[in-house]
């Protein structure tokens, strides 16, 4: 899938359940907020977490209570500044 609305950001899968968004042109700094929301496609325990954040991008990962992770058919982002 791919991003349906975007202004300086993109988001790529790298693996299941991993992802990367990357601002165009970089923050300034990491001093950003960044709200998720997701469509459960797998277990019930799924949950989206932030896993690392920079002036260039951040990653999400999206995994079970098991720590398998799984991929999402819609994935919601906000990032505030």
């Amino acid at each position: 899938g791919g991003a349906r609305m975007q202004k300086g950001i993109s988001v790529a899968r790298t693996a299941t359940g991993t992802y990367v968004a990357t601002f165009s042109p970089p923050m300034p700094d990491a001093n950003y907020a960044v709200t998720l929301s997701f469509v459960k496609v797998g277990s019930v325990t799924d949950a989206i977490e932030i896993a690392s954040m920079s002036t260039t991008n951040f990653s999400i990962t999206i995994r079970d209570s098991a720590g398998a992770l799984h991929d999402s058919s819609t994935i919601c982002i906000s990032v505030f500044r």
